[in-house]
């Protein structure tokens, strides 16, 4: 769906937001249809369960 324009463009927001933990409220985030309160939320789900996995391995 995404133009290949579009995307070249895009890469380095989505990669450094991805970093952070939030995607910039830029075009990053309207063009993916995901609210950065929305991928804030995600990320921070991603980083209790990968720290629950990694309690459940030293168990």
């Amino acid at each position: 769906m995404a133009r290949p324009l579009m995307d070249s463009a895009h890469q380095p927001f989505k990669t450094r937001g991805v970093a952070k933990g939030y995607a910039p409220a830029t075009r990053t985030a309207s063009h993916t249809k995901v609210d950065w309160r929305t991928s804030i939320k995600i990320a921070k789900l991603a980083r209790l369960s990968s720290q629950r996995q990694q309690e459940n391995r030293n168990d």
